[in-house]
């Protein structure tokens, strides 16, 4: 498992594997390793060695809490590579405050398999947690909210207070940029034709409300021009 070579280490991965829970006292030393590379090669085989790997993949995000983020990352991603008995979204609901936007962007991006009943409340906690200036984190978000822009947007700005586009600040902007949904195009209307608005972020939401193929995104668009 600490070879260099990808076909060694798929060997020896499956061998493992085979063995079930009598590797894990191995691979408990593999954990500890000084290589944080091959110490998460043992986190990714855990859950592959029974009831008691299962255990140790879930005691991860805690025994790491503060280290290197990668090993939480690698935990999380193993937990939902595996998927069984609910463990993906067991760790998905254990990280879902992680430090890391690395780890909740890995969440983010899994969030979009699930109906937006189930992942409402992550999914609007992860988007308040931000940072929605950074782009691969809003896009990470828009891809959770795939098909269910308009629900979000909504909870997001009851939970925000936000009644209109004079108490957007630069986080919902971009967030509103990357979802552009039907329900918002009024409001991002009024944003660009808001003189007090930066021109660079008129330009984004323009770009934004030409991504929406919808007669009312037409309309709306109609109107910047024409004002």
């Amino acid at each position: 498992l600490a070879s260099p070579a990808h076909n060694v280490r798929f060997h020896g991965f499956q061998q493992f594997k085979k063995r079930g829970t009598a590797a894990m006292p191995e691979v408990m030393q593999l954990l500890n390793h000084s290589n944080r590379w091959i110490a998460a090669r043992a986190i990714w085989l855990l859950p592959h060695l029974g009831e008691e790997g299962i255990a140790e993949l879930r005691k991860v995000p805690q025994s790491h809490a503060g280290k290197d983020y990668r090993c939480r990352a690698v935990a999380l991603r193993s937990a939902l590579r595996f998927d069984k008995h609910g463990l993906g979204w067991s760790m998905i609901e254990q990280l879902q405050n992680d430090p890391s936007a690395h780890v909740r962007r890995i969440i983010l991006t899994h969030l979009r398999d699930f109906s937006y009943e189930k992942k409402k409340g992550i999914l609007l906690n992860l988007a308040l947690a931000g940072p929605l200036e950074d782009r691969t984190y809003v896009e990470a978000v828009g891809l959770a909210a795939d098909g269910c822009e308009d629900q979000l947007w909504a909870d997001y700005s009851s939970h925000r207070k936000i009644s209109g586009p004079k108490d957007w600040n630069r986080a919902a902007r971009q967030l509103v940029w990357r979802l552009h949904g039907d329900s918002m195009i009024e409001d991002m209307v009024g944003c660009m034709l808001m003189p007090e608005v930066p021109v660079a972020h008129r330009k984004e939401l323009v770009a934004s409300l030409a991504m929406n193929r919808t007669h009312p995104a037409y309309e709306g668009m109609k109107r910047v021009y024409l004002e």
